[in-house]
């Protein structure tokens, strides 16, 4: 009997994957996120390998190492069906036309998320921010940073950067919102659950674009709604621009 010794792709990677692909097969555009009854979010997607990871995996390179195999660049989300059907036909889906497909999926996702940006409004900060209102309250300086120089120091990628720069778009609507919120301790209370996050995952090893995507999804809750999205992302890069996440 033969054990799979494979080690599993990198938790952050799958975080970025989904987060940069607006819940969409990367191959026939549909809807990856099935909704529950209770409204939970239920992922029906998958990661597949453009190049496979075994000899016998359609569009294996013996070129590639074990580690290159499972690495962001060679991952793809997409549906069950897709899946299946890239898996079987490697005549029609070569590794070119899988890159392709993938680099459409996120120019794509950027463009809704553009567009979602400039749709934000208190009704969906308040929806992503809800759930972060049960931590205790963390005291820290308030202190801007121009977000070029902070990206640069914190060696975060380009597109982590386009993200940050997108989500400058509503970072004011954020302030206004914790501004004129009701509760005089929302605004101290939402800080406390981003720093803390920070804290804690900073702690288990994440870094860089790592821990940019692991804030996010803590923000949006698991969502990949194009709304919670933008709205999430507004809030990240809120507290990024005000260093309460991330290196000064």
């Amino acid at each position: 009997m033969s054990i799979n010794t494979r080690k599993p792709t990198k938790e952050s990677t799958l975080k970025a994957l989904w987060a940069n692909s607006g819940g969409k097969c990367g191959i026939c555009k549909n809807p990856l996120i099935q909704h529950s009854e209770n409204q939970t979010n239920i992922p029906v997607g998958e990661e597949a390998h453009i190049c496979g990871v075994r000899p016998e995996s359609k569009r294996y390179d013996p070129n590639m190492s074990d580690e290159d195999r499972r690495q962001y660049e060679n991952l793809i989300v997409i549906c069950p069906s897709c899946h299946k059907i890239i898996d079987t036909d490697d005549i029609k889906y070569t590794v070119s036309e899988l890159r392709r497909f993938k680099a459409d999926q996120e120019r794509e996702a950027r463009e809704l998320l553009g567009i979602e940006l400039s749709n934000v409004t208190f009704e969906e900060l308040q929806i992503v921010t809800r759930h972060l209102l049960s931590t205790p309250i963390y005291d820290k300086d308030y202190i801007l940073v121009p977000p070029a120089e902070k990206i640069r120091k914190n060696n975060l990628s380009v597109t982590v950067g386009n993200h940050i720069t997108s989500g400058l778009m509503q970072s004011r609507l954020v302030g206004d919102f914790l501004t004129h919120n009701v509760d005089l301790e929302f605004s101290n209370k939402l800080r406390a659950g981003f720093v803390n996050a920070y804290i804690e995952r900073k702690s288990r090893g994440f870094t860089n674009d790592s821990l940019f995507y692991e804030l996010w999804e803590f923000a949006r809750g698991g969502s990949n709604d194009s709304k919670i999205l933008a709205a999430s992302l507004a809030v990240v890069t809120f507290f990024f621009e005000r260093c309460e996440v991330f290196e000064k």
